[in-house]
């Protein structure tokens, strides 16, 4: 009778055993993402729709300076920036960092998320260093422009537990001063108004 419980406890550990390593390396085989040294999400095995795709840079998309998030609309109601306090903490982290998009002249862009507060609390002005690519909160990704009113942006992204692609289409003014991003699934509008800078923002290898 013991050896017969001895049998059966051997089984069902090697049965865990096989479950176990079984469902370990299916997770492992079907993680499509990876991290770069920077510390960001990468897709493993890269199928980009619009990288080096050939098309024209309208002359109103500027490529020198940023475009910051400057307004945001949920539900026809203006939710960034707000004076209410209870609309504030729903929507934080619009309130804490600054988003800013960045295009290049080789069909790049990225996508800046910056504290707006230093470590004592004090309102940070923006720096060169912000803008670098590497940061670790920093996504790279592609652009396209199928004409002077439309910008579409790809990147990659970590969703669901998985690695996700993402192409969102931008409405560009005829004056190239803003970018305006309205979402198909949900009534969520968000407006990009330029800045000019007073430093250069391209000086770091665009080669992703």
């Amino acid at each position: 009778m013991g050896q017969l419980k001895f049998i059966n406890s051997f089984f069902k550990i090697i049965a865990v055993f096989f479950i176990g390593g079984f469902l370990f390396i299916q997770c492992h085989l079907l993680q499509n993402y990876e991290t770069n040294r920077y510390g960001q999400i990468v897709p493993k095995y890269p199928n980009f729709t619009y990288k080096d795709k050939p098309f024209s840079i309208a002359s109103n998309l500027d490529t020198l300076d940023v475009y910051i998030l400057r307004y945001v609309y949920s539900e026809n109601q203006l939710v960034y920036p707000s004076p209410d306090p209870n609309i504030k903490y729903l929507y934080s982290n619009l309130y804490y960092e600054y988003r800013c998009l960045k295009f290049y002249g080789n069909g790049r862009y990225c996508k800046f998320f910056i504290d707006k507060l230093d470590s004592k609390g004090d309102q940070k002005s923006l720096k060169v260093c912000d803008f670098n690519p590497n940061n670790y909160s920093a996504k790279k990704g592609y652009f396209f422009m199928y004409n002077s009113k439309g910008v579409i942006i790809e990147n990659f992204y970590l969703g669901d537990g998985i690695g996700l692609y993402s192409r969102k289409n931008y409405s560009l003014t005829s004056s190239g001063d803003s970018l305006i991003y309205k979402s198909d699934r949900s009534n969520w509008i968000e407006i990009y108004e330029k800045v000019e800078l007073p430093f250069e923002t391209s000086n770091y290898d665009i080669n992703w």
